[in-house]
């Protein structure tokens, strides 16, 4: 189903959960200090929230971004603003 997987693959082989990716969020977080993740640092992470930005500015396309979703990144801190429209990094 559209949006309910993300584009990285666990241990298993199969595409993360949401909240895993919330989890290597904080954990990102806890390591570095902040949520302003360059490609550079985690390829990864750094597709998963270009996806979610995307998917929160274009409903109907990209990832589905619901509500829930949208306050749990708010509760870790995660900025919608992409480095470029902030300015900075």
């Amino acid at each position: 189903t559209r949006g309910t997987r993300t584009e990285a693959k666990n241990a298993n082989g199969r595409f993360k959960s949401f909240e895993s990716r919330i989890e290597d969020l904080k954990k990102f977080k806890q390591r570095n200090g902040h949520l302003n993740i360059s490609r550079e640092e985690d390829q990864s992470l750094f597709d998963f929230c270009t996806n979610i930005r995307y998917g929160r500015r274009n409903p109907d396309k990209g990832m589905t971004v619901t509500d829930e979703r949208i306050k749990a990144l708010d509760e870790i801190g995660f900025s919608w603003a992409t480095a470029s429209t902030r300015g900075t990094r």
